[in-house]
């Protein structure tokens, strides 16, 4: 190959050269060189480039102010070539002092602008920041003013205006001048420099679409956050209501506003726990309470009632809690089991021959146990070792002779010398009345019960039963009508009273219905009582109409609110007769309540007194004249001025035994039916069934009775029983007896 080489250039020698030209600005650099007639790539003819790297550098190039030898002469003096006009720099500040130096290349302290008024100072030049009252030009240029310039700001907002200038000075200009001519609008503070504007629709201080940016013009503000520039009710300054909108303009609907609620399913007034809801007002199929265990069924909820079934109805977490107890053998069957007897069952009903209580002290004499009445004989029946020791035997006058005493005269104790056992004589001056006498029709009244009539074909015994109520035959227990609601009270004429409202009507109870035939009592029971909270405004209730303003938790009000008010209604509670045809009555209306006795003309006779949330619901009245009455289970007399007297009594019921004695249903299983004095409430005797419920004396030891399962029996109060009506699912109420419709 090097010899073909050779042999080229030998050939060609009378060809020009041609030089590499690596940069490609037309001149080759000195080294290998080839002879050739015809082109080269990569090479040219012209030669002395002194940098082939740079397409600037080559023979003939302009020489400039950069410390290279542009043209590759290197006689060629840039300085005297490309050189400027230039000043000393001795500050460093980028200007040169006032006076030329030379003609030189920039560089080495030398630059091209000069006019520093002070080279040795770098803040110092021109286009420098004039600093207002510091004794120093600081931009060089002597008309720059080194005072202040002061507006005045007359709407206090920090911005001046800028047609209100006073003349510069560097002296303390005094209140109400700012170094700024900037306020669109100096007569309103929310006004201030110009910036985005906005239009705003509904007048309400904000905007919602910018048009310009300055300063606002008549229906422009500043502030562009209104989220719906067509409601003035909607801004950032207002407060969220709850009403699917989003008031405050902060991208959420209804926040922290509404209340929470649960779906209830089987309609029992309870929700799903798991199933919460959150809105403005209760939503369909929803309930404001949670706590439902089973929301397919509407007998299982926190309120419910539990029954003894293997079922938690309350929702409690607990079963039959409170309902199912240990029964022990109870061989007398007086309601208590020996010390040591023998585990019955569990359950929620009393197995027969079975009771809660071990502490009978004889279990072979169902009138010996503990606590029992003690009486005045050899037999220690209440098992404290002494046979007479606390006898509560009560022993009266018999003026007459009948056998009965008056209920006035009883005294206690072990002394019976001219007493009888037995009260309950209306009329001590006459043999031939007394309770249990026989009475002739169209004869005086002799025995003492008014509710009984001699002249009636039959008499009829009312019991509230499922909702309804019933009247049956006395004699024959035969079901003679009913009613589809539930009667309050029936007197003694037969007389059925119902409530409507704060109302007491009588109604036909042959007519099969609960329509009204007429007003009995409208008592006199206070109005509907209202309370409100709405914004901590007081009352009227309603809607409100106040200025706006800004309350203590930093929450706008726009001035109009509606109310939150709860009215209690009162309602009426418990009514019924007493044996002399005088209604009583009690009410209650959160958190009051009360009872009132009203003669049979209507007139008000008097008035409990009644403690707070404490409501009389129910009546009793015994020989001679005194009226019991029921709160919560128990049960106390009262005297003629209406105060109590005497202890409580434990009891389902209590109803009058017509022989100066009470009769107390059991309510519960420590308190069993016993009879008790009609005067103070003391225990006399146990009643048999002691498991009755409630009792009715429909005659001188003659009485009907509601055992657990529902059935009636009769009884004589000492364990006779026969059947009445049978067990049944619907709770029995026991009302009262009187000629039949």
């Amino acid at each position: 190959m090097s010899l073909i080489l050779l042999w080229l250039a030998g050939c060609d020698r009378d060809c020009p050269e041609w030089r590499v030209d690596a940069d490609g600005d037309g001149f080759g650099a000195s080294g290998v060189v080839v002879h050739s007639c015809q082109p080269v790539d990569g090479r040219v003819t012209t030669k002395g480039d002194c940098d082939d790297d740079d397409p600037a550098v080559h023979p003939g190039a302009d020489e400039v102010c950069n410390g290279i030898d542009d043209d590759c002469d290197p006689a060629t003096d840039e300085d005297e070539v490309a050189g400027e006009l230039v000043w000393r720099d001795h500050d460093g500040d980028g200007y040169g002092s006032h006076r030329l130096e030379a003609t030189h290349c920039p560089g080495d302290g030398y630059v091209s602008i000069g006019q520093d008024c002070d080279d040795r100072d770098p803040t110092v030049h021109p286009g420098a920041a004039e600093i207002a009252c510091n004794g120093t030009d600081d931009d060089c240029d002597r008309s720059t003013s080194d005072r202040r310039h002061h507006w005045y700001d007359g709407d206090g907002d920090g911005f001046g205006n800028p047609t209100v200038e006073r003349a510069p000075t560097c002296a303390d200009p005094g209140p109400g001048w700012v170094e700024n001519a900037s306020d669109c609008d100096d007569d309103d503070p929310a006004v201030g420099e110009p910036g985005p504007v906005f239009e705003d629709l509904d007048g309400d201080g904000f905007g919602g679409s910018i048009v310009s940016y300055g300063c606002p013009s008549p229906g422009q503000v500043a502030d562009g956050s209104d989220c719906d520039d067509g409601d003035s009710l909607v801004n950032p300054l207002r407060c969220e209501q709850c009403n699917g909108v989003d008031d405050d303009c902060n991208g959420l609907v209804d926040d922290g506003v509404t209340t929470r609620f649960w779906m209830d399913a089987d309609g029992d007034g309870a929700g799903d726990t798991n199933a919460p809801v959150d809105a403005c007002t209760l939503p369909p199929g929803a309930a404001e309470r949670n706590g439902d265990c089973d929301d397919g069924d509407p007998d299982l909820h926190p309120r419910a009632h539990e029954l003894c079934d293997g079922v938690d109805q309350d929702c409690d977490g607990q079963i039959d809690e409170e309902l199912s107890v240990d029964f022990f053998e109870d061989l007398d069957g007086d309601g208590h089991a020996a010390v040591g007897a023998p585990l019955v069952a569990t359950a929620c009903a009393r197995p027969p021959g079975a009771a809660v209580r071990r502490d009978d002290c004889d279990d072979t004499d169902p009138e010996r146990y503990a606590g029992a009445p003690e009486r005045c004989d050899a037999i220690d029946h209440d098992c404290d070792g002494h046979p007479t020791r606390g006898a509560v035997d009560r022993w009266y006058l018999d003026a007459d002779g009948d056998g009965f005493g008056d209920g006035a005269t009883a005294v206690v104790g072990c002394s019976p010398v001219g007493r009888v056992a037995r009260g309950g004589d209306v009329d001590d001056g006459d043999p031939l009345v007394f309770p249990g006498a026989r009475e002739v029709c169209g004869g005086p009244r002799s025995d003492g019960d008014p509710r009984t009539d001699p002249c009636a074909p039959s008499t009829c015994v009312w019991i509230r039963e499922g909702g309804g109520t019933s009247f049956y035959d006395l004699d024959t227990a035969q079901l003679l009508g009913s009613l589809p609601c539930g009667v309050w009270t029936v007197g003694a004429d037969g007389t059925a009273l119902v409530a409507s409202g704060t109302a007491l009507m009588e109604l036909d109870p042959t007519s099969g219905t609960c329509d009204p035939v007429g007003l009995a009592l409208a008592p006199s029971v206070p109005g509907p009582r209202t309370q409100c909270d709405h914004y901590g405004y007081p009352e009227p209730c309603g809607y409100m109409n106040q200025e706006p303003s800004w309350d203590e938790w930093g929450c706008y009000d726009p001035g109009y609110h509606e109310s939150c008010c709860s009215t209690a209604e009162p309602e009426l509670v418990a009514a019924r007769f007493d044996p002399a045809g005088d209604l009583w009555v009690s009410w209650f209306r959160s958190p009051d309540s009360g009872a009132d006795h009203y003669a049979s003309t209507g007139a008000l006779v008097g008035s409990l007194s009644v403690l707070e949330y404490e409501v009389v619901d129910g009546f009793a009245f015994a020989s001679p004249e005194r009226t019991w009455t029921a709160t919560w289970a128990s049960w106390r007399a009262v005297d003629e001025t209406l105060n109590g007297v005497g202890t409580w009594v434990a009891a389902g019921s209590l109803e009058d035994a017509l022989d100066g004695r009470m009769v107390a249903g059991a309510a519960d299983w420590d308190h069993v039916a016993a009879f008790v004095d009609g005067r103070d409430g003391t225990v006399l005797a146990p009643f048999r069934p002691f498991d009755a419920r409630d009792v009715l004396a429909v005659g001188l030891d003659h009485y009907l009775a509601v055992l657990p399962d529902g059935s009636v029996v009769r009884t004589d109060g000492a364990g006779a029983v026969t059947p009445f009506l049978p067990a049944s699912l619907a709770g029995r109420d026991l009302l009262e007896i009187s000629p039949c419709p």
